[in-house]
């Protein structure tokens, strides 16, 4: 047998454990330079989850200051969706 997949489910305090979960490893990637990490969390998840703080992959990579991974973001096929996201602060 392989190594067992976390369960996905739809509840909704799961789901934001899981988007906290995402948005701290792509935060330690990108401030890391980590860019190949960043990409495969966006690649495998996509752009459509938030820290606590309501910040997106867009955020956080600027907030890392990595360029190279600003300008990768919005040339993925999802990014459109996110371009006008906003985080609680209205930034």
């Amino acid at each position: 047998e392989g190594p067992q997949l976390p369960s996905t489910s739809s509840s909704s305090s799961e789901s934001a454990v899981s988007e906290t979960s995402l948005a701290q490893r792509f935060t330690q990637a990108a401030e890391a330079g980590g860019t190949l990490m960043a990409q495969y969390i966006v690649r495998r998840h996509g752009f459509n989850w938030r820290n606590a703080r309501g910040e997106g992959p867009l955020h956080l990579t600027a907030r890392a200051n990595q360029p190279g991974l600003m300008a990768w973001l919005p040339c993925q096929a999802e990014a459109e969706s996110v371009l006008e996201a906003r985080n609680v602060k209205g930034e």
